[in-house]
């Protein structure tokens, strides 16, 4: 048991979820920011099964929140995972989902990297081992954000705008509960 009384099946559960979380929000902003960026709506799977035999979207675009590459000079590119530390097998994830992927984007909400995840996995395929990170759920390699910038397709720098913050969601949905 953890120090809160949790196992550690608990608090992986928990951390899965909290991430899962935060990635489902972040997607809802990139879909905003590609609608006002390009003009087109993005729609997302919302069921665990279209995202595994289709996609995360009908566009083909996986997305991943890099919360950690606000404050690194990198970027996280996640190749596999695992949703326990005790699960033998890793998952194919990020650039090597067997999906309708062909874009992968990266980022966080004040700056997003679109790149081709052929150009990923041909940079991975000959990666450096020290750029290469695997924690217990998760295997991927680090790409610094200069050499980002000359493989990505585009980069977004968020308008302030664009940023719709949590109070801003809540106020608006107590203004629509209304009705």
């Amino acid at each position: 048991m953890g120090k809160s009384g949790m196992t550690s099946r608990e608090i992986e559960d928990l951390n899965y979820k909290e991430q899962l979380d935060d990635g489902q929000k972040f997607e809802e902003h990139v879909y905003r920011c590609l609608e006002k960026e390009w003009g087109f709506l993005i729609k997302g799977h919302k069921s665990q099964f279209m995202q595994f035999k289709v996609g995360e979207n009908q566009f083909g675009m996986e997305i991943k929140y890099d919360k950690k590459s606000k404050r690194t000079p990198n970027l996280y590119i996640e190749t596999h995972e695992k949703k326990y530390s005790t699960n033998k097998d890793w998952i194919p994830s990020g650039i090597y989902r067997s999906d309708n992927s062909w874009l992968f984007l990266n980022g966080v909400y004040e700056k997003f990297y679109i790149f081709s995840i052929k150009t990923l996995r041909e940079l991975e395929r000959n990666l450096n081992d020290r750029l290469r990170r695997e924690t217990l759920t998760s295997k991927g390699f680090l790409l610094s954000k200069e050499i980002a910038k000359e493989l990505a397709i585009n980069i977004i720098d968020v308008k302030e705008e664009m940023i719709c913050t949590l109070p801003d969601i809540l106020q608006k949905q107590e203004w629509m509960d209304r009705f």
